[in-house]
């Protein structure tokens, strides 16, 4: 049987951003229209400037989410994360991680946590410089990785 390029990519989250203004209730609105739309939100970091915010998201529908905020005339970017699960039981997760990203030499350029738990556990979302690269590291180093289809609604 051929292997497809496809059967060699690595679990990744989906995260939409956007620009928001600046201004009371524009965050509300937004989540609003997300909720009507059943999307939940699994993840959010908020990075403001004096007349606007970016917003990055990770939803469980993120094609719908995009369908649904480009209807209200929003426009809407998507790039790749690595959902990384911390196992509960251990201290250092994140310290762990980053120590293993630091000896692969890949670059952090952002992480958040996740609003949602995998396997009871902790979900780190990660942006890396060389996601697939990253994504092997990691789980050679023993982290399990969360993919989109994990948080979709069932």
């Amino acid at each position: 049987m051929l292997e497809t390029a496809r059967d060699q990519s690595f679990p990744k989250l989906t995260q939409i951003s956007f620009f928001l203004p600046n201004r009371v209730g524009s965050l509300q609105r937004v989540v609003h229209v997300l909720e009507q739309a059943h999307i939940q939100i699994c993840a959010l970091s908020i990075l403001d400037a004096h007349d606007h915010a970016v917003v990055r998201m990770v939803v469980d529908k993120p094609h719908k989410a995009i369908e649904t905020m480009g209807t209200g005339g929003r426009q809407v970017c998507t790039s790749q994360l690595l959902g990384v699960a911390l196992p509960g039981d251990e201290e250092h997760g994140v310290s762990r991680l980053l120590a293993t990203m630091v000896r692969a030499e890949l670059n952090v350029m952002y992480m958040y946590t996740m609003l949602v738990r995998w396997r009871d556990m902790p979900v780190l979302a990660v942006h890396v410089d060389n996601l697939d690269e990253a994504a092997a590291v990691v789980r050679r180093a023993g982290f399990e990785l969360v993919e989109q289809d994990d948080l979709e609604s069932k």
